[in-house]
């Protein structure tokens, strides 16, 4: 049974029977590999705190290329990305990173400069403004590198690029026609002109240039519409990132706190 070396990040665990852990790891070099953990859950076990979600380890494990679960003999933590653990929003984005590339990615398609991708999407989180483009941008980044790159220069019809908004986006076409080349008869979706710059200049950009970007909720809702649609047309990614949800969720809590605490204030005002 062959021995393999390699380095990964941890996108899933889950307990197994007692003592053990099943982790989805994907790796610089095998891809996504399914491991079982053996006593990990032990309180003296050298695997146990470097199985954790999120963490990036160096790993040994025993493969068999009959089985779907694979046998890890050891794991040494080299980043757990503590800076992101500290703080919700950034950790949520971390986790959406891991959970996106765990439902579109299939066991053991080795792909060196997507493990690439992901390590430097998580190390440059932190230094983000707005992290959840982060995360848009690492999707359209897979996307583009699964064969279904979208067209954000220029027009479909025309040929030029737009001077003016909206644009019409055909999700199927995989591209955009210009004000004066929009099509009546077409169920595209408008897109400002800010959303479509936004999305071209994150398709064509390393992650670390994000941290100078500054956008427009409007504009970044906008871009969030388009890339789960278009992600949804062109693969059969259907399930939600549940870290993604809930971090939603935290967001219009906090947006009808503010609005209430506005209105008592108001309130306030008008009774004094």
């Amino acid at each position: 049974m062959p021995i393999y070396r390699t380095e990964g990040v941890i996108l899933r665990c889950r307990d197994f029977r007692e003592s053990s852990k099943i982790v989805e790891c994907y790796t610089r070099d095998y891809g996504k590999v399914t491991l079982v953990a053996k006593g990990a859950k032990r309180p003296k076990s050298r695997l146990g705190g470097a199985v954790d979600l999120l963490n990036r380890i160096e790993l040994v494990f025993y493969y068999k290329e009959t089985r779907e679960i694979q046998t890890l003999s050891q794991a040494e933590i080299l980043d757990a990305f503590e800076d992101l653990r500290g703080d919700l929003r950034q950790f949520s984005i971390a986790v959406s990173l891991c959970e996106f590339l765990d439902a579109v990615e299939a066991r053991e398609h080795p792909n060196v400069r997507l493990y690439s991708q992901l390590v430097q999407s998580l190390e440059e989180l932190s230094g983000v403004r707005q992290p959840e483009l982060v995360l848009y941008q690492f999707v359209w980044r897979w996307l583009s590198g699964a064969g279904f790159r979208p067209r954000f220069r220029r027009c479909m019809a025309c040929g030029r690029q737009p001077d003016r908004g909206p644009v019409q986006f055909a999700i199927g076409r995989g591209g955009f026609f210009c004000a004066n080349c929009r099509r009546p008869e077409s169920t595209g979706r408008d897109l400002s002109l800010a959303a479509l710059r936004l999305l071209l200049w994150m398709r064509d950009r390393q992650v670390s240039e994000l941290k100078g970007i500054k956008a427009d909720p409007d504009t970044i809702a906008e871009v969030e519409h388009l890339t789960w649609e278009f992600l949804r047309y062109h693969t059969e990614t259907t399930r939600p990132l549940r870290s993604l949800s809930f971090l939603r969720k935290i967001g219009q809590d906090e947006k009808e706190r503010r609005e209430a605490d506005v209105q008592s204030t108001d309130r306030c005002k008008a009774d004094g």
